[in-house]
């Protein structure tokens, strides 16, 4: 029978699969649950104990309010119904679930609420395979995967620091044990001196001695928001890891590694006198920058040139972020290029 297959970070496809018990468990890797969400004849088919065993949430079910009431996780697949089993999709189904489940989606809780963010499938096929070309106006933008990418952490002009505790390679290199002795070191350069900060943190200890140390932690980060900017860093890891400023919606696979920071002397240099709109500036700089780590991990790295057709090569570089972004930078800089190369005789730069 024709089933539309779903699986989680990929666009759906159309696939043909044997109607035995058997054949839906082998697809969703384990005992089915069938439900049946919609008002045509269909059914989802997914793996009964997907969010059990973990697996990647994969996407949302909405009610007619639009708000989301359920995720499934796993890959999944949407089959029509006969009188008394499952069956093949009538071609118009196809093209409408198609549609419906075309836009994969990552999610994130917010304010007490899961968000459901889309993303694109599995970033870009022609990209992924060897290259991209497109030409616009006689400069052709050539995109190619970059083997041997640079962390951004390295070489871009970062505001923030990453410190983290789940790996040591990851975010900024630092030499503390743990956050507890981080967090000290931000209290000696928050109070200025030593006796201050370790009577701070002594008062911490005493007055919180009974609570989870996230309590005491978020009363210290409080202090410190006087004069630093503090954002928490997560992290999803299954089958690859994700990193956000905000938590995922998975109790089992992710969990707080650390923090991205930055002191108000830092955001006066960057953005001015420290106010509502600087430091307001500095958390959305703050979270770019763990979302351009995210794309550099996720392997969202490219190599790029930007070619005039009749001079050659005018500029190039590397890139780290999604294809649609690249692409809108290129060619947003290239008629400056352009112009440039030109009032250079024509050579290319």
């Amino acid at each position: 029978m024709q089933a539309l297959i779903v699986e989680p970070l990929k666009a759906p496809y159309v696939k043909e699969i044997g109607e035995e018990l058997e054949d839906l468990q082998h697809e969703v890797g384990g005992y089915i649950e069938a439900v049946y969400p919609f008002e045509d004849e269909v059914a989802i088919v997914c793996n009964e104990e997907g969010k059990l065993e973990g697996l990647d949430l994969n996407r949302s079910l909405r009610g007619d309010d639009g708000e989301i009431y359920d995720i499934i996780a796993g890959k999944f697949l949407v089959v029509g119904l006969t009188e008394d089993s499952f069956g093949s999709l009538a071609p118009e189904q196809i093209i409408k679930y198609s549609d419906m489940f075309k836009t994969p989606e990552m999610f994130l809780m917010r304010g007490g609420q899961i968000t459901a963010i889309p993303i694109t499938p599995n970033i870009y096929e022609p990209v992924q395979k060897s290259k991209y070309e497109e030409v616009r106006d006689g400069v052709r933008l050539v995109i190619r995967r970059d083997d041997n990418p640079i962390s951004p952490r390295e070489f871009d002009d970062n505001l923030g620091t990453i410190v983290c505790f789940d790996r040591v390679w990851y975010g900024d290199r630092h030499e503390f044990h743990d956050k507890d002795e981080f967090l000290k070191d931000r209290l000696l350069a928050h109070f200025g001196d030593e006796e201050q900060a370790e009577a701070f943190w002594d008062k911490m200890e005493q007055e919180y001695l009974c609570d989870p140390e996230k309590v005491r932690d978020d009363h210290i980060l409080e202090e410190l928001s006087k004069d630093h900017v503090i954002l928490p860093v997560y992290m999803y890891r299954h089958s690859g890891d994700t990193v956000s400023t905000e938590p995922f919606n998975d109790p089992w696979d992710s969990g707080q590694i650390g923090w991205i920071y930055t002191e108000h002397a830092k955001v006066d240099l960057f953005f001015g006198a420290v106010n509502d709109s600087t430091l307001s500036q500095a958390r959305e700089r703050l979270e770019n920058e763990v979302s351009t780590w995210n794309d550099y991990i996720m392997d969202e790295n490219y190599a790029y040139d930007l070619v005039n057709e009749q001079t050659g090569i005018i500029d190039g570089g590397f890139w780290t972020g999604d294809v649609e972004s690249l692409k809108a930078y290129a060619f947003n800089t290239a008629p400056e290029l352009k112009e440039h190369s030109l009032g250079k005789g024509g050579e290319a730069r």
